[in-house]
């Protein structure tokens, strides 16, 4: 169990880093495309269609790992001045909510890749890409974020616990 625990912490690490790739890699491209204008070439099309894919995907590869890191938004005035049980029951409907929610994401967007996969559907911009290649990291994310819900609500962590800045994960 232990070293399935080890592997989903690479793959969370792991699809981090990925997002963080995504961005050099959308820099890289605005960079080319604002210098080869600058030049007088014709820009390439794709520059603005790939920075619009590149965002979603980011987004959503490193989301989970910022949950784990407890990096999010999380507004704790409420929760803040509840003590003892009323604050652990709050926190756990949170985390109940969390699951409840992201997995019904999850599900939904799942249907949607299948859908545009079986469709055949393209996202056609600048280029034609297809549907599901947009769309497939959208249900793997609301997966991921209901498992570190799940991990906040039957572990001994706590959201509401730790560096308000999340530096304590890296």
């Amino acid at each position: 169990m232990r070293g399935l625990a080890r592997a989903y912490d690479r793959v969370i690490t792991g699809l981090a880093v990925l997002g963080g790739l995504v961005l050099a890699a959308i820099f890289l491209a605005i960079v080319y495309d604002v210098t080869v204008r600058t030049a007088g070439i014709p820009s390439p099309l794709w520059t603005v269609t790939l920075a619009e894919y590149g965002l979603l995907h980011s987004t959503l590869y490193a989301t989970p790992w910022v949950l784990r890191r407890k990096s999010h938004v999380f507004i704790t005035i409420f929760i803040g001045r509840l003590r003892g049980t009323p604050k652990l029951w709050v926190e756990r409907l949170v985390y109940v909510a969390g699951i409840a929610i992201c997995l019904l994401l999850a599900w939904y967007s799942l249907t949607v890749v299948i859908a545009e996969y079986i469709r055949g559907f393209e996202d056609i911009r600048s280029f034609a890409m297809p549907g599901w290649i947009v769309t497939a990291p959208v249900p793997l994310a609301f997966f991921l974020l209901a498992t570190e819900f799940a991990r906040f609500l039957f572990g001994p962590d706590s959201m509401l616990t730790g560096d308000p800045t999340g530096a304590e994960g890296l």
